[in-house]
C-alpha cells in the first residue's frame, strides 16, 4: 500500500477510508505502521492546510457511499424514507444529530465528515438557512 500527500478533499477522504480499514490492526504490525503514519498525516493536513477546505457533509456522504458501496435503501432506512434521502442528498433538508449518529454507527461513517456546517440548495426550497453556522448563529 502506498500512503500519498494529501492535496484534496478526495485525497483527505481516502485516507479517513483508509485508516478505517487499518484500525484493528495489531500493534507493530506493517498495518499499523501506516495507520500511525495517516494518522500523523492527516493530523498535519487538518491542523495546517485544511481550515476550510473540509468537504462539506453531503459531499462527503456521497463520497463514502461510493468507497463503500452503500445502496440507496440503507440511507432510506436510516433516513426514514426515499423521498427524505433524496432531500437529504440535494442538500433540501438538513442532516439531523440523529441522523449522523445513525450513520456513523450503521455504516461506520466518521461523525466529524458529516458535522461541518453546510447550506442547504435554494432550488425548490422554502430553506434557505445555513447549518450550524457558528457566524450567523452568533450574530444575533
Amino acid at each position: 500500500m502506498c500512503i500519498n500527500p494529501i492535496r484534496s478533499e478526495e485525497d483527505y477522504l481516502a485516507a479517513i477510508y483508509l485508516i478505517d480499514s487499518l484500525w484493528h490492526s495489531e500493534k507493530g504490525s506493517y498495518e499499523h505502521n501506516q495507520l500511525e503514519v495517516l494518522v500523523a498525516l492527516i493530523d498535519f493536513y487538518e491542523q495546517n492546510l485544511a481550515s476550510s477546505q473540509f468537504p462539506d457533509p453531503i459531499e462527503a456522504l456521497k463520497f463514502y457511499q461510493n468507497q463503500l458501496d452503500i445502496h440507496d435503501r440503507e440511507f432510506n432506512e436510516i433516513f426514514g424514507s426515499e423521498k427524505e434521502t433524496l432531500k437529504i442528498l440535494n442538500k433540501k433538508k438538513p442532516l439531523t444529530l440523529s441522523m449522523i449518529w445513525k450513520l456513523s454507527q450503521t455504516l461506520k461513517i466518521p461523525a466529524e465528515a458529516l458535522i461541518k456546517p453546510y447550506e442547504l440548495s435554494l432550488k425548490n426550497s422554502t430553506l434557505s438557512t445555513t447549518i450550524n453556522n457558528p457566524e450567523t448563529d452568533n450574530a444575533n
